[in-house]
């Protein structure tokens, strides 16, 4: 009768139960996404101008504000991925209202682009953060976002 190969020796062949080997982002998809976002962070408005200038120029109560803002960032973690530090979904979440500014919804070419930024991204959240953007800049003068736009062209 022939002998069975042992079942721990094919399991550490052909499974993944060996030990981790500690080289730090071997996944390619989360080192384009950090890349990308560190070079969206030197070219969009940051978070906190753009905070700023809400508290500033919004025709709107500050618990609005608060509350849309906070959607938009958990929007932006369910987009950027939940494993992303808070400055980098912050970054993300300016980087949003950045793509979605100036548009009425999602269309190919902002899809495009979040998805070069960020790899495979849920739908529904990109149609929930257009929604917000958009909810956003109907607070905002037409001044305000000019500002925006002349701080992004400086490189601030």
């Amino acid at each position: 009768m022939p002998e069975l190969p042992r079942l721990t020796g094919a399991l550490r062949a052909f499974g993944t139960v060996s030990q981790a080997d500690g080289l730090g982002h071997t996944n390619d998809l989360t080192l384009r996404k950090s890349l990308a976002l560190e070079k969206q962070k030197e070219r969009s408005p940051s978070w906190e101008n753009l905070l700023g200038l809400l508290k500033k120029n919004a025709n709107a109560s500050h618990s609005e504000i608060a509350a849309t803002t906070k959607q938009l960032v958990a929007t932006a973690k369910s987009i950027v991925g939940s494993e992303e530090s808070s400055e980098t979904v912050e970054c993300g979440a300016a980087f949003l209202f950045d793509v979605f500014k100036s548009v009425e919804n999602v269309g190919q070419r902002e899809a495009t682009q979040l998805r070069s930024t960020f790899g495979p991204y849920p739908a529904t959240a990109a149609t929930k953060a257009c929604s917000l953007v958009k909810k956003i800049v109907g607070w905002l003068p037409e001044s305000a976002l000019e500002e925006l736009t002349s701080e992004r062209e400086e490189g601030c």
